[in-house]
């Protein structure tokens, strides 16, 4: 953030632009959609409808992919405002066959300057919800998922400490394949919606099962201009 500002701030100006910097990634980290809110309500609506109901009439009950897992592992955030890292807590469980709930938490820092000042930043995500699924066949599943997402953006320095909490839920429309015995990858659509704002993506993933109860995985999140790589460790049960 120094380049944006000339001369020696004083401790109250250093506050408002704490301020001011956090609100303006509250209010412009999702500005770049892919369409507008309200297209993107009917257009994702209609698509998880259908599969939803394609799902449903599924040939097969059940397919190999394994949903009942605890997962830890690297997180990476990174924006055009700036980049933090951290750890990821993620779980899924079934309930029966197809429905499932889901919950994830992560827990991310970084570190920014101001005229030689060190700032403290830190992203706290909380997201929990519940899916549907469906298997096309014998290695492949078709999925939904409604979530509740909970973000808490926290920044302080030597004079201040600013703390600013936003909600909202997300959608996500994918599908799961084993290409092999051993290996699995992952595709979806994802729509985002906190508060007033929104933002559109994709997800893409793949992992290794070294044991049936043991895999490796990697995922690519990307929102608009926003990146959230994963990299974790996961317990099948």
């Amino acid at each position: 953030m120094s380049h944006l500002f000339e001369g020696e701030a004083q401790p109250s100006s250093r506050i408002n632009m704490g301020k001011d910097k956090e609100r303006f990634f509250v209010n412009n980290f999702f500005k770049h959609s892919f369409c507008k809110r309200n297209f993107c309500k009917h257009s994702i609506k209609t698509v998880l409808a259908t599969t939803l109901i394609a799902s449903v009439n599924a040939a097969y009950a059940n397919s190999d992919i394994k949903w009942n897992e605890l997962s830890v592992g690297y997180e990476n955030y990174d924006n055009d405002l700036f980049s933090r890292t951290g750890v990821r807590f993620s779980g899924v469980k079934l309930l029966d066959n197809n429905v499932f709930i889901r919950g994830q938490y992560s827990i991310l820092s970084g570190e920014d300057t101001f005229f030689s000042r060190s700032i403290d930043e830190d992203l706290n995500w909380l997201s929990f919800g519940v899916g549907y699924k469906g298997s096309v066949d014998e290695n492949t599943d078709l999925f939904a998922t409604l979530s509740y997402e909970h973000l808490v953006f926290d920044e302080s320095g030597v004079t201040f400490s600013e703390k600013n909490t936003t909600t909202g839920r997300s959608l996500e429309l994918g599908v799961r394949t084993l290409v092999a015995s051993k290996l699995e990858i992952l595709g979806s659509l994802h729509h985002l919606d906190p508060g007033s704002n929104s933002a559109n993506g994709y997800r893409i993933g793949a992992r290794y099962y070294f044991y049936d109860q043991f895999s490796a995985g990697v995922s690519l999140l990307k929102l608009d201009e926003t990146e959230r790589l994963n990299i974790s460790g996961i317990w099948h049960f």
